[in-house]
């Protein structure tokens, strides 16, 4: 074989063997404990940090007049100046965007804006729409969840962002160029953004939730099956699944009230009446010894683990919060880094691959009650369930914890009964009375 025409092969066959269309970007945690991916805006480009968003399908960048603001706690990175960037453009159309996370709660007036972007390298768009951040002038607190931030950057559902989303456009570059996959996923442990494919690291393989119900929707949910803690199902009996979302601007774990309130704080000690969850146990608190909460993405599926001491915040909370009004989970950064996120746009599923594979320690786990006579066993909230005797008109007995007779029924019954022969004596008797008189009336 010729030695240009064996070095074209070779050539080939590296670039076959490393080329697996996956773009592999790097995230940066931020001293709040969120994560950005390096964005370059403008005509010459400069670097910005932006937060991952899986609530928006848009980019929203904070303009330079921001400085403004003496924030004395913040590290600023970089604000966009548009004025810098001769390939910006504006349609000066404004309107007020609302948006909520379980820390943060703002409204922020943003401006429709273009300019060529680019956060691949090689990969350039120009004219791409975004927001600038034009007021935040009342919501100043509740913004310090841009500290370390230059803005937004949107991960959510792209295509209901046909234009706007960058992601959406990256994508569609991708599959044509590469044939790459239409979809994303988010290494939260190892700090890494893969856009059009998935790698989870160490061998471990995607498992794959059910079909997202609904297509309209920006952020993405998934079904979440046997939520459990110490081995004990706390969705048992009352629903065959629920609902999660995947949210990068919140920081906890937010669960639904009726599963923490007696469930969750019967088999674990725990106050959930506050901000955060508390632990109130007697003695201190071992992180170490805290035990796992696991779920799954089908009713037979494998199970996912999102160990306690993962969502400990020090001081005995835990980044755990419950709302009355909320039905369904989100997972917020701290719950996400002991997973890997995989988004397919094309089948509309969520899967994760699970990077915590120790078994729960289940020793500060409540101890199971023992059940006696006929007595239930109820997992969720661990305790006893007394047999339902008054549908049969028995009582407890609390000794034996069976049903016994009622006696007052049972006298009830007895007087109902001497009645009801009281009644028939009475009919029999007058029955022969009538009968007597008809035949000493055929005799007359």
């Amino acid at each position: 074989m010729k030695p240009n025409l064996f070095f074209f092969i070779l050539i080939i066959f590296i670039k076959c063997q490393c080329s697996d269309g996956i773009e592999t970007l790097e995230l940066v945690e931020t001293t709040s404990g969120f994560y950005t991916v390096n964005t370059r805006i403008g005509t010459p480009f400069y670097d910005y940090p932006l937060l991952l968003s899986t609530y928006h399908c848009y980019s929203i960048v904070a303009d330079i007049w921001l400085e403004q603001f003496n924030y004395t706690e913040w590290v600023v990175p970089q604000y966009f100046n548009s004025s810098k960037s001769f390939t910006f453009s504006t349609t000066f159309q404004s309107w007020y965007m609302y948006t909520s996370t379980d820390l943060y709660q703002f409204s922020i007036l943003i401006e429709a804006s273009r300019d060529t972007i680019s956060f691949i390298d090689n990969m350039i768009f120009k004219a791409q729409r975004f927001f600038q951040i034009n007021d935040i002038s009342n919501n100043t607190e509740s913004f310090r969840l841009f500290n370390h931030s230059s803005g937004l950057f949107g991960l959510g559902n792209p295509k209901l962002c046909d234009g706007i989303s960058i992601l959406y456009n990256t994508l569609n570059t991708m599959k044509k160029e590469n044939g790459s996959k239409d979809g994303f996923g988010i290494d939260f442990k190892n700090k890494e953004l893969h856009v059009g494919g998935f790698k989870p690291k160490e061998g471990k393989g995607i498992y794959w939730g059910e079909k997202q119900l609904k297509s309209d929707e920006i952020f993405y949910e998934f079904t979440l099956f046997h939520f459990s803690v110490c081995g004990a199902d706390l969705m048992y009996n009352d629903t065959s699944f629920l609902f999660g979302r995947i949210d990068t601007l919140s920081k906890c774990l937010s669960i639904p009230f009726f599963l923490v309130d007696s469930k969750l704080t019967s088999w674990l000690p725990l106050n959930c009446e506050g901000e955060y969850c508390r632990y109130v146990g007697k003695e201190p608190l071992d992180v170490d010894h805290l035990p796992s909460l696991i779920f799954q993405l089908s009713e037979k599926g494998s199970n996912f683990q999102i160990p306690l001491k993962s969502l400990y915040l020090g001081n005995d909370k835990f980044c755990i919060i419950t709302r009355k009004s909320v039905d369904y989970f989100t997972f917020g950064v701290m719950a996400m880094k002991n997973l890997y996120l995989a988004v397919n746009l094309q089948s509309r599923r969520i899967g994760f691959a699970d990077y915590y594979s120790d078994a729960s320690d289940n020793s500060l786990c409540a101890i199971k009650p023992d059940c006696f006579g006929s007595q239930i066993y109820y997992p969720p909230n661990n305790l006893c369930i007394n047999p339902d005797c008054e549908k049969w008109f028995y009582s407890v007995d609390e000794e034996t914890m069976t049903c016994k007779v009622n006696l007052s029924f049972m006298i009830i019954i007895y007087l109902l009964i001497f009645a009801f022969f009281l009644v028939e004596f009475y009919i029999q008797i007058q029955k022969k009375k009538t009968i007597n008189s008809i035949k000493n009336k055929k005799r007359d």
